[in-house]
């Protein structure tokens, strides 16, 4: 009779009573972009036996943002800031053993809202130019 914790090479542990999985994870996306104040997520897929945990950490053992919510294998920051641009590590964990994954948080500060402003100051041009040529009644611009 065998008594004891047999484990085999694919990950897969047996003992009297049960079957452990090493746990498994990934993340849904593993780069964001965003803009400074906005919202975002990570979201964490695990699997093993028994059900692994997920927990969040950030390397080095630097602390969480004080603003980001841990709930259901998601992390979600909500107002982005600067500081919060980095790495984030979900960590999958059960008997068997644990897993982890890293993503990366990139912050843009503006520079969308600028693109956007030259974009709009080119077509305003533009748009100028052709009532002129068309000799539409034109606009009058006041500062």
């Amino acid at each position: 009779m065998l008594i004891g914790v047999y484990c085999i090479v694919c990950d897969v542990c047996v003992v009297p009573g049960g079957r452990f999985e090493i746990p498994v994870c990934r993340l849904v996306e593993d780069r964001i972009v965003v803009d400074v104040d906005s919202s975002m997520e990570f979201h964490c897929i695990a699997s093993g036996t028994p059900e692994p945990q997920i927990e969040w950490s950030r390397p080095g053992g630097a602390r969480l943002p004080s603003h980001a919510v841990i709930q259901n294998g998601y992390l979600r920051i909500s107002r982005v800031r600067r500081e919060d641009q980095g790495e984030y590590i979900c960590i999958a964990l059960n008997a068997a053993g644990q897993a982890e994954v890293t993503g990366t948080l990139i912050v843009r500060e503006g520079e969308l809202a600028t693109l956007v402003c030259v974009f709009c100051t080119f077509y305003l041009i533009g748009l100028y130019r052709m009532v002129q040529k068309a000799g539409l009644p034109g606009f009058l611009y006041q500062k």
